[in-house]
């Protein structure tokens, strides 16, 4: 029986650390898209498109967890990443009072890189 549980509770920490390497990824992209969204005037928070998100999860989810406790779970996940995409803009904010020019051209890379991420997230289906 202790040889079961080892085994299973291997395969949990190996989810966990998958888990916690796609947040991380997902958090520098919601930090690159705070950029963005300063740059061009836009809000941080985008009800319509966190509301697409947690819709998407409620109906891709096929259990065991319930779709509300997923639902959850991303709300969390959304508010963290809108967290960091507020302190993201302060950040910039002074970076950009001290060299304009630096961070316009870094604003651009970084949009060049959210853009291909994403299109290769739609051809993927994600």
């Amino acid at each position: 029986m202790s040889q079961q549980l080892n085994t299973i509770r291997r395969k949990i920490d190996d989810i966990d650390r998958e888990l916690l390497h796609l947040l991380n990824e997902r958090a520098k992209l919601a930090r690159e898209l705070g950029v963005i969204k300063r740059a061009r005037g836009l809000t941080i928070q985008d009800h319509v498109r966190e509301n697409d998100i947690l819709a998407r999860v409620r109906e891709k989810n096929r259990g065991p967890l319930k779709a509300d406790n997923a639902v959850k779970i991303f709300e969390t996940i959304i508010r963290e990443c809108r967290g960091l995409q507020e302190t993201e803009t302060k950040v910039i904010s002074l970076s950009d009072s001290a060299a304009n020019r630096p961070a316009s051209i870094s604003l651009n890379h970084r949009e060049r890189k959210v853009r291909s991420r994403a299109a290769r997230s739609v051809r993927s289906g994600a």
